[in-house]
């Protein structure tokens, strides 16, 4: 799917189901896999359009696959950092 197809599908579900309250604080998982990357930024680029007042991520890092885990949170700590967005670890 292309990006800007995402864009419209998130504006087009919140204009019919206004599943964002407006003024909304939201906190993301966010893994670092594609989805959530995807999500995260869709999120971002819609924030006054969907009216949402503080956005953020969360990302648990459960330990169970070793350095990769580690490496996976690094990423998902200098995403955050390079947009402006808190991240909860």
């Amino acid at each position: 799917m292309k990006y800007h197809v995402l864009l419209r599908k998130v504006a087009t579900l919140q204009r019919s189901k206004r599943l964002i309250p407006k003024g909304a604080r939201l906190l993301v998982a966010f893994s670092g896999g594609v989805d959530s990357v995807a999500l995260a930024l869709a999120l971002l680029e819609l924030k006054e359009f969907l009216g949402i007042g503080r956005l953020a991520l969360a990302h648990i890092n459960h330990g169970i696959r070793g350095e990769e885990a580690f490496r996976d949170e690094a990423f998902c700590v200098e995403f955050a950092k390079r947009k402006g967005l808190e991240i909860f670890v």
